[in-house]
């Protein structure tokens, strides 16, 4: 089954990269501008976390989210709106790497979805 990831959204992305690189020991990578500046910090090697500069009206500027490994985004974006929930972002592909939504459970509490293409999510 494919690995669950965490992305950084924040105000701040340069102090970010220095805080837990410091912090963690992480090593972050380039910004992609094809991606809105997304970069992933990796340990080891290893891939371990995203991270990405907040957007105006997006939300929350500084947040950390949980993003949980799917085999179906479209399924199931599609279960949590039966079940109760709220689409917050809608099923989105993104390039060759995969796809991604946000949906909230009955109670409010946020999770993003990843279904893996190129980019399979964090390794560890």
């Amino acid at each position: 089954m494919p690995r669950a990831g965490v992305d950084l959204t924040s105000s701040d992305t340069e102090r970010a990269r220095a805080f837990y690189g410091e912090l963690l020991g992480w090593t972050p990578g380039d910004p992609d501008p094809d991606f809105g500046g997304y970069a992933n910090f990796s340990k080891d090697g290893e891939l371990v976390a995203g991270l990405l500069a907040a957007q105006p009206n997006m939300g929350p500027g500084d947040v950390w989210s949980v993003y949980l490994a799917v085999e179906d985004a479209a399924a199931t974006v599609a279960m949590a709106r039966d079940n109760g929930g709220q689409v917050i972002v809608d099923v989105m592909p993104v390039a060759d790497l995969g796809v991604m939504a946000v949906v909230a459970d009955a109670g409010g509490a946020a999770v993003g979805l990843w279904q893996p293409g190129a980019h399979r999510g964090a390794d560890c």
